[in-house]
């Protein structure tokens, strides 16, 4: 309504289109449409950063990265010293596996915002990505976490995944402590609630009797959000995860391919990337080796923060080492 009445009051004012351009990118997820307003408002200012945000934005969305790419990079040219555009550039380019260029723009971006939590957790994310280098992902971490600076829920959960992945049981229980008071993970990509992380943590670490009662922990709060939400994929996601923890394998394929039914990477792509992982996650977790490689094998064809390299370093993906087909995708024969 806002928008439209802006249009009403200057029909030729580009931040109104641009504002159009966004009411039906994240109200709608109406990717034309929003792409159509975002035209009409560089018709009228060219060099609008927010407007080659916004297309780069839907782009992304559709998996267009290259596209997408191009568009982040006019958005900076037109605003060199937003950090958050630089960052969001460096995001793309993660997902597009231009790993060098990513880390060259995370880099940018601490460098006009030191304390940009966000770009520490996705430099160092992005490290594991490109390299599988733990190590160099562990020092980007302590970097953010020196003295002064904030600590997001984002940032010390990625702490607590680098401590697990190097399999240092003392720094991983210190890193969950500290997570502990900023609780769950309830963003646009995923619902992991804490219990859920420990528990796939402590299964990792060969507690199966404590897995198991933090399995059926986050089960009974996911099944309460489920019913509250039933069309959220991620909630879907997470309760296979959590059923396949507590070896229910017919209920957790079930909820896990539900998940990816709601939100297919047709539909969208960045998101829809992060259902196919938790659809891996449970097939491995299940036993259902060949159906995971599947997957993973679509992962690493398309858009994804994924990568051959994790695969060698991330837990999740250790009762799959012996699979020859397993061996053959990570060598990327």
């Amino acid at each position: 309504e806002a928008a439209g009445r802006a249009l009403e009051l200057n029909p030729h004012l580009s931040d109104a289109y641009a504002a159009m351009g966004w009411y039906y990118y994240h109200g709608k997820l109406d990717y034309e449409n929003a792409l159509k307003q975002f035209d009409l408002a560089l018709q009228y200012q060219s060099n609008n950063p927010d407007v080659y945000y916004g297309v780069a934005a839907v782009r992304r969305r559709q998996g267009k990265m290259a596209e997408a790419i191009e568009s982040y990079k006019k958005a900076v040219e037109a605003d060199p010293r937003s950090p958050e555009v630089v960052r969001e550039l460096g995001e793309t380019l993660t997902l597009a596996r231009r790993y060098q260029e990513a880390e060259t723009a995370y880099d940018r971006t601490l460098l006009l915002a030191p304390d940009n939590e966000f770009a520490y957790s996705d430099k160092a994310t992005n490290a594991i990505l490109w390299t599988g280098d733990l190590e160099r992902a562990h020092t980007v971490i302590a970097d953010a976490l020196k003295e002064g600076r904030s600590r997001s829920n984002a940032l010390l959960r990625t702490r607590v995944l680098v401590e697990w992945y190097r399999g240092d049981r003392k720094a991983t229980d210190t890193a969950l402590r500290d997570l502990e008071p900023l609780g769950d993970a309830d963003n646009q990509f995923v619902y992991n609630p804490l219990s859920l992380l420990q528990a796939r943590i402590e299964l990792s670490f060969g507690d199966q009797a404590k897995a198991r009662k933090l399995f059926d922990e986050a089960r009974t709060k996911i099944e309460s959000k489920v019913a509250a939400a039933a069309d959220d994929g991620r909630l879907h996601s997470a309760l296979g995860i959590a059923y396949a923890g507590l070896g229910r394998k017919d209920d957790a394929v079930r909820e896990a391919r539900k998940g990816v039914d709601l939100l297919p990477v047709e539909k969208e792509a960045w998101r829809g990337s992060f259902r196919l992982i938790d659809l891996a996650t449970v097939y491995t977790m299940v036993g259902e080796q060949e159906k995971a490689l599947d997957v993973l094998e679509r992962l690493v064809s398309i858009p994804a923060d994924f990568s051959r390299q994790m695969l060698r370093v991330v837990p999740i993906w250790k009762p799959l080492s012996r699979n020859a087909r397993f061996q053959k995708l990570v060598k990327g024969d």
